[in-house]
Protein backbone atom coordinates (compact mmCIF):
# COMPACT_ATOMS: atom_id res chain seq x y z
CA UNK A 1 0.00 0.00 0.00
CA UNK A 2 1.36 3.43 -0.95
CA UNK A 3 2.14 6.06 1.70
CA UNK A 4 -0.62 8.33 0.40
CA UNK A 5 -3.19 5.51 0.55
CA UNK A 6 -2.02 4.51 4.04
CA UNK A 7 -2.27 8.13 5.21
CA UNK A 8 -5.83 8.41 3.83
CA UNK A 9 -7.11 5.57 6.02
CA UNK A 10 -5.15 6.78 9.06
CA UNK A 11 -6.54 10.29 8.64
CA UNK A 12 -10.12 8.99 8.55
CA UNK A 13 -9.64 6.86 11.68
CA UNK A 14 -7.78 9.61 13.58
CA UNK A 15 -10.36 12.21 12.63
CA UNK A 16 -13.18 10.07 13.99
CA UNK A 17 -11.59 9.12 17.30
CA UNK A 18 -10.06 12.53 18.00
CA UNK A 19 -13.30 14.50 17.57
CA UNK A 20 -16.95 14.38 18.62
CA UNK A 21 -19.45 13.63 15.86
CA UNK A 22 -23.26 13.59 15.56
CA UNK A 23 -25.07 10.25 15.50
CA UNK A 24 -25.50 10.24 11.71
CA UNK A 25 -21.74 10.74 11.17
CA UNK A 26 -21.01 7.95 13.64
CA UNK A 27 -23.30 5.56 11.78
CA UNK A 28 -21.68 6.42 8.44
CA UNK A 29 -18.27 5.71 9.96
CA UNK A 30 -19.40 2.37 11.40
CA UNK A 31 -20.95 1.34 8.06
CA UNK A 32 -17.70 2.17 6.29
CA UNK A 33 -15.62 0.45 8.96
CA UNK A 34 -17.51 -2.84 8.82
CA UNK A 35 -17.91 -3.01 5.05
CA UNK A 36 -15.94 -5.75 3.29
CA UNK A 37 -13.95 -3.45 1.01
CA UNK A 38 -10.34 -2.54 1.87
CA UNK A 39 -10.43 -4.55 5.09
CA UNK A 40 -6.66 -4.86 5.47
CA UNK A 41 -6.09 -1.12 5.05
CA UNK A 42 -8.74 -0.22 7.61
CA UNK A 43 -7.51 -2.83 10.07
CA UNK A 44 -3.96 -1.49 9.74
CA UNK A 45 -5.11 2.08 10.40
CA UNK A 46 -7.04 0.92 13.47
CA UNK A 47 -4.05 -1.05 14.72
CA UNK A 48 -1.84 2.03 14.40
CA UNK A 49 -4.36 4.01 16.43
CA UNK A 50 -4.53 1.25 19.02
CA UNK A 51 -0.73 1.20 19.32
CA UNK A 52 -0.72 4.91 20.09
CA UNK A 53 -2.58 4.19 23.38
CA UNK A 54 -0.77 2.65 26.32
CA UNK A 55 -3.52 0.17 27.17
CA UNK A 56 -2.43 -3.46 27.70
CA UNK A 57 -4.55 -6.36 26.55
CA UNK A 58 -5.61 -7.69 29.97
CA UNK A 59 -8.11 -10.15 31.36
CA UNK A 60 -10.66 -7.36 31.65
CA UNK A 61 -10.36 -6.78 27.91
CA UNK A 62 -10.92 -10.50 27.34
CA UNK A 63 -14.12 -10.32 29.39
CA UNK A 64 -15.44 -7.37 27.37
CA UNK A 65 -14.80 -9.00 23.97
CA UNK A 66 -18.00 -11.17 23.87
CA UNK A 67 -20.11 -8.11 24.71
CA UNK A 68 -18.51 -6.17 21.86
CA UNK A 69 -19.10 -9.06 19.46
CA UNK A 70 -22.75 -8.94 20.46
CA UNK A 71 -22.88 -5.17 19.90
CA UNK A 72 -21.51 -5.37 16.37
CA UNK A 73 -23.50 -8.46 15.40
CA UNK A 74 -20.74 -11.10 15.35
CA UNK A 75 -21.76 -14.62 16.32
CA UNK A 76 -18.76 -16.67 17.47
CA UNK A 77 -18.46 -20.42 17.97
CA UNK A 78 -15.79 -21.46 20.47
CA UNK A 79 -13.60 -24.48 19.67
CA UNK A 80 -10.58 -25.99 21.42
CA UNK A 81 -8.11 -24.05 19.34
CA UNK A 82 -9.71 -20.89 18.03
CA UNK A 83 -12.78 -18.73 17.58
CA UNK A 84 -14.55 -19.04 14.26
CA UNK A 85 -17.08 -16.55 12.88
CA UNK A 86 -20.35 -18.14 11.86
CA UNK A 87 -20.69 -15.40 9.24
CA UNK A 88 -17.63 -15.03 6.93
CA UNK A 89 -18.66 -11.50 5.98
CA UNK A 90 -18.12 -10.51 9.64
CA UNK A 91 -14.61 -11.90 10.11
CA UNK A 92 -13.17 -8.44 9.64
CA UNK A 93 -15.67 -7.07 12.18
CA UNK A 94 -14.48 -9.59 14.77
CA UNK A 95 -10.84 -8.57 14.28
CA UNK A 96 -11.78 -4.91 14.45
CA UNK A 97 -13.68 -5.52 17.70
CA UNK A 98 -10.54 -6.76 19.43
CA UNK A 99 -8.68 -3.64 18.31
CA UNK A 100 -11.47 -1.30 19.42
CA UNK A 101 -11.93 -2.67 22.95
CA UNK A 102 -9.28 -0.37 24.51
CA UNK A 103 -11.14 2.64 23.11
CA UNK A 104 -14.39 1.38 24.60
CA UNK A 105 -12.76 0.97 28.01
CA UNK A 106 -11.26 4.46 27.83
CA UNK A 107 -14.45 6.10 26.67
CA UNK A 108 -16.67 4.42 29.23
CA UNK A 109 -18.59 2.43 26.66
CA UNK A 110 -19.57 5.41 24.49
CA UNK A 111 -18.14 3.88 21.33
CA UNK A 112 -20.23 1.00 19.99
CA UNK A 113 -21.90 -0.19 16.83
CA UNK A 114 -25.51 -1.22 17.22
CA UNK A 115 -26.68 -4.00 14.94
CA UNK A 116 -30.24 -3.92 16.24
CA UNK A 117 -32.47 -4.69 13.25
CA UNK A 118 -35.15 -2.42 14.65
CA UNK A 119 -32.86 0.62 14.27
CA UNK A 120 -30.73 -0.26 11.21
CA UNK A 121 -32.39 -0.53 7.83
CA UNK A 122 -31.21 -3.41 5.60
CA UNK A 123 -29.37 -2.47 2.42
CA UNK A 124 -31.71 -2.35 -0.57
CA UNK A 125 -30.39 -3.16 -4.04
CA UNK A 126 -31.75 -2.21 -7.43
CA UNK A 127 -31.21 -4.28 -10.58
CA UNK A 128 -31.68 -2.67 -13.97
CA UNK A 129 -31.96 -4.75 -17.14
CA UNK A 130 -31.67 -3.35 -20.66
CA UNK A 131 -34.16 -4.90 -23.10
CA UNK A 132 -32.66 -7.20 -25.72
CA UNK A 133 -33.32 -4.66 -28.45
CA UNK A 134 -32.33 -1.31 -26.92
CA UNK A 135 -30.05 0.55 -24.52
CA UNK A 136 -31.03 1.63 -20.99
CA UNK A 137 -29.81 4.84 -19.31
CA UNK A 138 -29.55 5.01 -15.48
CA UNK A 139 -28.53 7.81 -13.09
CA UNK A 140 -27.00 6.21 -9.99
CA UNK A 141 -27.56 7.57 -6.44
CA UNK A 142 -24.11 9.23 -6.43
CA UNK A 143 -24.91 11.19 -9.60
CA UNK A 144 -22.82 8.99 -11.92
CA UNK A 145 -24.48 7.70 -15.09
CA UNK A 146 -24.57 4.25 -16.66
CA UNK A 147 -25.50 3.41 -20.25
CA UNK A 148 -26.42 -0.29 -20.35
CA UNK A 149 -26.17 -1.95 -23.75
CA UNK A 150 -28.97 -4.20 -24.96
CA UNK A 151 -29.20 -7.40 -22.92
CA UNK A 152 -26.97 -6.07 -20.11
CA UNK A 153 -27.67 -5.72 -16.39
CA UNK A 154 -26.31 -3.74 -13.43
CA UNK A 155 -27.07 -4.02 -9.71
CA UNK A 156 -26.36 -1.25 -7.18
CA UNK A 157 -27.33 -0.05 -3.71
CA UNK A 158 -30.39 2.18 -3.48
CA UNK A 159 -28.60 4.27 -0.83
CA UNK A 160 -25.79 6.76 -1.46
CA UNK A 161 -23.92 5.67 1.71
CA UNK A 162 -20.55 3.93 1.80
CA UNK A 163 -18.56 2.82 -1.21
CA UNK A 164 -20.14 3.21 -4.64
CA UNK A 165 -20.35 -0.35 -5.91
CA UNK A 166 -21.96 -1.73 -9.07
CA UNK A 167 -22.22 -5.35 -10.18
CA UNK A 168 -22.29 -5.81 -13.94
CA UNK A 169 -23.03 -8.38 -16.60
CA UNK A 170 -23.01 -7.61 -20.33
CA UNK A 171 -21.79 -4.20 -21.51
CA UNK A 172 -22.10 -0.82 -19.78
CA UNK A 173 -20.47 2.57 -20.24
CA UNK A 174 -20.00 4.76 -17.14
CA UNK A 175 -19.48 8.48 -16.55
CA UNK A 176 -18.39 8.70 -12.92
CA UNK A 177 -18.74 11.69 -10.61
CA UNK A 178 -15.41 12.27 -8.86
CA UNK A 179 -15.28 11.55 -5.10
CA UNK A 180 -11.81 11.27 -3.55
CA UNK A 181 -13.13 9.57 -0.42
CA UNK A 182 -15.44 7.04 -2.03
CA UNK A 183 -14.10 5.01 -4.95
CA UNK A 184 -16.45 3.83 -7.67
CA UNK A 185 -16.13 0.05 -7.99
CA UNK A 186 -17.45 -2.12 -10.82
CA UNK A 187 -17.40 -5.88 -10.24
CA UNK A 188 -17.92 -8.52 -12.91
CA UNK A 189 -17.65 -12.29 -12.69
CA UNK A 190 -13.94 -12.14 -13.53
CA UNK A 191 -12.49 -8.82 -12.34
CA UNK A 192 -12.92 -5.54 -10.48
CA UNK A 193 -12.50 -1.97 -11.74
CA UNK A 194 -11.77 0.85 -9.27
CA UNK A 195 -12.00 4.56 -10.18
CA UNK A 196 -12.40 7.98 -8.55
CA UNK A 197 -13.87 9.91 -11.47
CA UNK A 198 -13.65 9.04 -15.14
CA UNK A 199 -15.40 7.78 -18.28
CA UNK A 200 -14.96 4.14 -19.24
CA UNK A 201 -16.74 1.09 -20.63
CA UNK A 202 -16.82 -2.54 -19.50
CA UNK A 203 -17.88 -5.37 -21.79
CA UNK A 204 -18.03 -8.96 -20.54
CA UNK A 205 -18.78 -11.40 -23.34
CA UNK A 206 -19.88 -14.93 -22.52
CA UNK A 207 -19.63 -16.05 -26.16
CA UNK A 208 -16.06 -14.77 -26.65
CA UNK A 209 -14.92 -15.65 -23.10
CA UNK A 210 -13.48 -12.16 -22.74
CA UNK A 211 -13.83 -9.03 -20.66
CA UNK A 212 -12.91 -5.75 -22.33
CA UNK A 213 -12.33 -2.49 -20.43
CA UNK A 214 -11.85 0.72 -22.42
CA UNK A 215 -10.87 4.03 -20.78
CA UNK A 216 -11.87 7.32 -22.43
CA UNK A 217 -10.90 9.77 -19.67
CA UNK A 218 -9.22 9.64 -16.25
CA UNK A 219 -7.36 6.73 -14.65
CA UNK A 220 -8.60 3.31 -13.53
CA UNK A 221 -7.21 0.25 -11.77
CA UNK A 222 -8.29 -3.23 -12.86
CA UNK A 223 -7.78 -6.18 -10.51
CA UNK A 224 -8.14 -9.69 -11.93
CA UNK A 225 -9.31 -12.71 -9.94
CA UNK A 226 -5.71 -13.97 -9.77
CA UNK A 227 -4.62 -10.73 -8.06
CA UNK A 228 -2.89 -9.25 -11.11
CA UNK A 229 -3.33 -5.46 -11.29
CA UNK A 230 -3.37 -3.22 -14.39
CA UNK A 231 -3.48 0.59 -14.58
CA UNK A 232 -5.17 2.11 -17.64
CA UNK A 233 -4.40 5.52 -19.14
CA UNK A 234 -6.85 7.40 -21.43
CA UNK A 235 -7.26 5.53 -24.71
CA UNK A 236 -6.12 2.27 -23.11
CA UNK A 237 -8.01 -0.98 -23.63
CA UNK A 238 -7.51 -4.09 -21.52
CA UNK A 239 -8.70 -7.44 -22.88
CA UNK A 240 -8.80 -10.43 -20.51
CA UNK A 241 -9.25 -13.98 -21.79
CA UNK A 242 -11.25 -16.04 -19.27
CA UNK A 243 -10.09 -19.38 -20.70
CA UNK A 244 -6.33 -18.80 -20.85
CA UNK A 245 -6.06 -16.21 -18.08
CA UNK A 246 -4.06 -13.95 -20.41
CA UNK A 247 -4.55 -10.17 -20.25
CA UNK A 248 -3.03 -7.40 -22.38
CA UNK A 249 -3.31 -3.63 -22.74
CA UNK A 250 -3.34 -1.85 -26.11
CA UNK A 251 -3.49 1.87 -26.87
CA UNK A 252 -6.33 2.83 -29.21
CA UNK A 253 -6.37 5.61 -31.77
CA UNK A 254 -9.28 8.06 -31.87
CA UNK A 255 -11.31 5.95 -34.33
CA UNK A 256 -10.97 2.67 -32.43
CA UNK A 257 -11.71 4.48 -29.16
CA UNK A 258 -14.97 5.68 -30.70
CA UNK A 259 -15.79 2.13 -31.81
CA UNK A 260 -15.57 0.91 -28.20
CA UNK A 261 -18.66 2.91 -27.24
CA UNK A 262 -20.30 3.52 -30.63
CA UNK A 263 -23.29 1.46 -29.49
CA UNK A 264 -24.35 4.44 -27.33
CA UNK A 265 -24.94 6.65 -30.39
CA UNK A 266 -28.51 6.98 -31.62
CA UNK A 267 -27.40 7.53 -35.22
CA UNK A 268 -24.20 6.95 -37.17
CA UNK A 269 -22.42 10.03 -38.50
CA UNK A 270 -19.10 9.69 -40.34
CA UNK A 271 -16.91 12.53 -41.53
CA UNK A 272 -14.04 11.92 -43.98
CA UNK A 273 -13.43 8.26 -43.18
CA UNK A 274 -12.24 5.43 -45.38
CA UNK A 275 -14.73 2.86 -46.64
CA UNK A 276 -13.25 0.10 -44.47
CA UNK A 277 -13.54 2.30 -41.36
CA UNK A 278 -17.20 2.99 -42.06
CA UNK A 279 -17.89 -0.70 -42.70
CA UNK A 280 -16.09 -1.68 -39.48
CA UNK A 281 -18.17 0.84 -37.53
CA UNK A 282 -21.41 -0.46 -39.04
CA UNK A 283 -20.39 -3.99 -38.08
CA UNK A 284 -19.65 -3.06 -34.44
CA UNK A 285 -22.83 -0.98 -34.19
CA UNK A 286 -24.95 -3.84 -35.54
CA UNK A 287 -23.05 -6.54 -33.58
CA UNK A 288 -21.61 -8.22 -36.67
CA UNK A 289 -18.02 -9.17 -37.49
CA UNK A 290 -16.74 -7.90 -40.87
CA UNK A 291 -14.51 -10.02 -43.11
CA UNK A 292 -12.31 -7.98 -45.50
CA UNK A 293 -10.22 -10.91 -46.76
CA UNK A 294 -11.62 -10.58 -50.33
CA UNK A 295 -11.60 -6.77 -50.42
CA UNK A 296 -8.94 -4.34 -51.69
CA UNK A 297 -9.56 -0.74 -50.72
CA UNK A 298 -8.71 2.40 -52.70
CA UNK A 299 -6.45 4.16 -50.18
CA UNK A 300 -7.12 7.78 -51.17
CA UNK A 301 -10.94 7.65 -51.06
CA UNK A 302 -12.74 9.14 -48.05
CA UNK A 303 -16.47 9.51 -47.42
CA UNK A 304 -18.89 11.46 -45.23
CA UNK A 305 -22.30 9.97 -44.56
CA UNK A 306 -25.05 9.87 -41.94
CA UNK A 307 -27.47 7.01 -41.37
CA UNK A 308 -30.93 7.57 -39.93
CA UNK A 309 -32.15 6.04 -36.66
CA UNK A 310 -33.35 2.42 -36.75
CA UNK A 311 -32.06 1.63 -40.26
CA UNK A 312 -31.25 -2.07 -40.60
CA UNK A 313 -27.74 -3.24 -41.40
CA UNK A 314 -28.99 -4.36 -44.83
CA UNK A 315 -30.22 -0.81 -45.56
CA UNK A 316 -26.95 0.75 -44.36
CA UNK A 317 -24.83 -1.55 -46.51
CA UNK A 318 -27.08 -1.14 -49.57
CA UNK A 319 -26.99 2.67 -49.36
CA UNK A 320 -23.21 2.68 -48.90
CA UNK A 321 -22.74 0.25 -51.80
CA UNK A 322 -24.84 2.39 -54.16
CA UNK A 323 -23.10 5.62 -53.15
CA UNK A 324 -19.53 4.35 -53.44
CA UNK A 325 -19.77 1.65 -56.11
CA UNK A 326 -16.61 0.18 -54.56
CA UNK A 327 -17.75 -3.07 -52.96
CA UNK A 328 -20.32 -5.80 -52.71
CA UNK A 329 -21.33 -7.86 -49.67
CA UNK A 330 -23.20 -10.80 -48.27
CA UNK A 331 -24.40 -11.48 -44.74
CA UNK A 332 -24.11 -14.97 -43.27
CA UNK A 333 -25.19 -15.28 -39.65
CA UNK A 334 -23.11 -12.91 -37.55
CA UNK A 335 -20.53 -12.21 -40.25
CA UNK A 336 -20.58 -9.65 -43.09
CA UNK A 337 -18.31 -10.56 -46.02
CA UNK A 338 -17.00 -7.59 -48.03
CA UNK A 339 -15.52 -8.10 -51.50
CA UNK A 340 -14.75 -6.09 -54.64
Amino acid sequence: MSNSSEKKYSDIVNSFFDNKHPQRTQKLFYDWLLSKRDGNQKEMALQQKFDSYDVPYTASVEEVLPKIHDKIGVIVAKTKTKYMSMYPARRLAMRIAAVLIPFILLAGGIFFYSNNRASVNPIEYISVYAPIDKMQMVILPCGSSAHINAGGKITYSKSNVGNREVQLSGETSFVVQRDEYRPFIVTTEHLQVTVLGTEFAVKESVDDHQTQITLEEGLIRVTLDNGEVFMLQPGGQLICDHLTGNAAISQLDAFDLRLASIWKEEQLLFDSLSLSQILRAIGVYCKKSVDFSAFTEIDDMFYSIRFAINESIETKLHVLKELTGSFDYRIEGKTVYIYN
